[in-house]
């Protein structure tokens, strides 16, 4: 990437994060979980009027033409705030979607998503657990998506109309983001993919980055709140941050993130270069830096004492994300397993594994 792309992501991103601070405040994240408010089309809004939904499309297709690195920019801005909205599902579907193109259809829709006239929903889990008997499939995406990815009979993917089906709500434990149970058999539609394992793949690699990219903003901004909640919480007339014990575990919680980003860089690297490797690095990413946040917000909670365990903390929230995006796609067991097959493929192909840096 260009010093001047550079320049220009890193302009977009303070951005971002302005308009978020202002609208993506605790108060309204709170709100939202509380049924009072509807951040998440507020947002969605927002972003549409700034034209954030474009930001990874070509830009023959309305988009701004930055790739997975806009998406990951973006994701990782909403990450870091909590923000609700059907933008994970929907911006790595069109990333997918752009690489499968000149799938009959498909281009129009990509046009509709950059301008936010179009949602869509995807398999929460692809590759990993079968659809039920009745048919129905679990996606993440809102009840009211107009679109939905999902597999055919054959290895095909199809793009259907969502309105046109059975759609069921989940109950879940993360109240910003929506898991919906639709049945396929009554679903009109409107596209097939037929390469589907490499739509599949490409699927697979946008959302890994995706998760990455909200996790690692979502570790980083708890551990702030952490620290700040720390400096003002007072034990034994002091502090509580100034506690040499606790001193070591935000330590040890820093030392993670920042390791963690090389991981998301590499990701991003082989994506963008289209590297054969990029399927290797993503499933990497994803794995690592999911359970990261995981371990990172549980333990950001025992540090908020007992008032961490109480609906108007932040951390809680930030804790049951990080938990969801540990289950979306696949556990990082499964993760860590297509990486060793991509490793495997690239050791067939007798291409070099001395060259991938070590993270």
């Amino acid at each position: 990437m260009t010093e001047e792309n550079l320049a220009e992501l890193e302009s977009l991103g303070d951005s971002i994060a302005s308009v978020l601070t202002e609208e993506c405040t605790s108060l309204a994240v709170h709100a939202f979980i509380d049924g009072k408010s509807r951040l998440d089309r507020t947002l969605w809004d927002r972003a549409t009027e700034l034209g954030w939904l474009a930001i990874g499309l070509p830009e023959q297709r309305g988009g701004l033409g930055l790739g997975a690195r806009g998406l990951a920019l973006l994701l990782g801005q909403l990450g870091g705030h909590a923000a609700p909205g059907p933008f994970l599902s929907t911006l790595c579907a069109a990333q997918a979607l752009v690489d499968a193109a000149p799938t009959t259809g498909v281009d129009e829709w990509l046009k509709q998503i950059a301008a936010g006239k179009c949602r869509i929903a995807i398999p929460a889990q692809i590759d990993y657990g079968d659809p039920h008997s009745d048919g129905t499939r679990l996606f993440l995406g809102e009840a009211n998506s107009e679109l939905l990815l999902a597999p055919l009979d054959g290895g095909s993917w199809g793009l259907f109309r969502q309105h046109s089906a059975a759609v069921v709500r989940q109950s879940m434990w993360d109240r910003t983001r929506t898991l919906v149970r639709v049945n396929l058999r009554e679903a009109e539609r409107v596209a097939r993919i037929a390469d589907g394992a490499a739509f599949a793949q490409r699927l697979k690699i946008y959302l890994s980055l995706g998760l990455a990219a909200d996790s690692l903003a979502g570790a980083r901004a708890l551990l702030d709140k952490t620290i700040a909640y720390m400096k003002e919480r007072r034990q034994f007339d002091r502090p509580i941050a100034s506690f040499q014990a606790l001193k070591h575990r935000l330590a040890d919680m820093m030392t993670m993130i920042v390791a963690g980003a090389p991981t998301m860089e590499q990701a991003l690297s082989s994506v963008s270069d289209a590297s054969p490797d990029a399927e290797l690095w993503s499933s990497l990413a994803k794995a690592k830096l999911t359970e990261d946040f995981a371990f990172i917000s549980q333990d950001c909670l025992q540090l908020h004492g007992g008032v961490g365990f109480t609906w108007e903390f932040d951390v809680h929230v930030f804790l049951k994300r990080a938990r969801l995006n540990e289950m979306l796609l696949a556990p990082g067991w499964i993760m860590r397993d297509r990486a060793a097959q991509a490793l495997a493929a690239a050791v067939a192909e007798q291409r070099s594994t001395l060259d991938l840096p070590v993270v």
